[in-house]
């Protein structure tokens, strides 16, 4: 729970006023992939600041698609502690994008959010969106054709 002064107070009533708090952009099926689990596995090394670059960060979706961050029991467990700590700050909304490519992911992601979103249907107003981080191709119509299922 947030730390109660009267700065949060005032700020949390202010926020209510417009309806609450509002995330409206997140990849939140990749929440605590940092993890050392599966950095290591990726063979990716942060700097010194433990910050990796956007295209170390994309190098890594397939080996975390191929690997059990992505299964659906494991995947709801690692990211429902990040929804937990977005309804205790007081967040109304939350928008996220979903992986949904074709590879061993397909829909499974997506399917998990589906329930997440259920689950937390009473505290959060979680919007969903499909989102292919392997891009599209015109040899690989799979692709094209899973992202319009989504």
């Amino acid at each position: 729970m947030p730390i109660k002064t009267p700065f949060y107070d005032q700020l949390t009533a202010e926020v209510s006023a417009f309806g609450g708090i509002v995330n409206a952009h997140m990849h939140l099926d990749r929440a605590g992939t940092m993890a050392a689990q599966y950095m290591d596995a990726s063979g990716v090394e942060g700097d010194e600041s433990s910050a990796i670059s956007l295209a170390k960060k994309h190098s890594i979706i397939s080996v975390l698609h191929d690997g059990d961050a992505y299964d659906p029991e494991l995947l709801t467990a690692r990211v429902t502690p990040y929804l937990d700590t977005l309804v205790e700050c007081g967040t109304r909304r939350a928008d996220t994008v979903v992986d949904c490519t074709d590879d061993r992911v397909q829909l499974s992601a997506l399917d998990a959010f589906r329930r997440l979103k259920e689950q937390y249907s009473g505290a959060l107003d979680l919007n969903l969106a499909a989102y292919n981080p392997l891009g599209f191709r015109d040899d690989l119509p799979g692709r094209w054709s899973l992202f319009a299922k989504a």
